[in-house]
């Protein structure tokens, strides 16, 4: 008994074998859509964090600039004191 392969049978072996391409294809597009999903989540977080350090960052020079900052670092850093002031030191026991 010999078999033979008619048209029809190609047909359906043809669209099968076209259906499981487009269906690797389209497995293939979701999983690089959510890697780069994935990706935009991390990089709008990453946006977040730097827009919160720079926010700090301004609100840090803004207090650099005024005069009671300046008035504190020159104390503390450089031991300066204002014209009439006396310097007290205490010893250490």
């Amino acid at each position: 008994m010999k078999s033979k392969i008619t048209n029809k049978t190609i047909k359906y072996i043809v669209i099968a074998v076209l259906i499981c391409i487009l269906g690797v294809s389209i497995v293939r597009q979701i999983v690089t859509m959510n890697k780069i999903q994935e990706q935009i989540t991390q990089k709008q977080e990453q946006i977040d964090k730097l827009k919160k350090d720079n926010e700090a960052l301004k609100d840090e020079v803004s207090k650099s600039t005024s005069d009671d900052f300046i008035e504190k670092q020159a104390r503390e850093r450089l031991n300066m004191i204002k014209p009439g002031e006396k310097v007290v030191v205490q010893k250490k026991n």
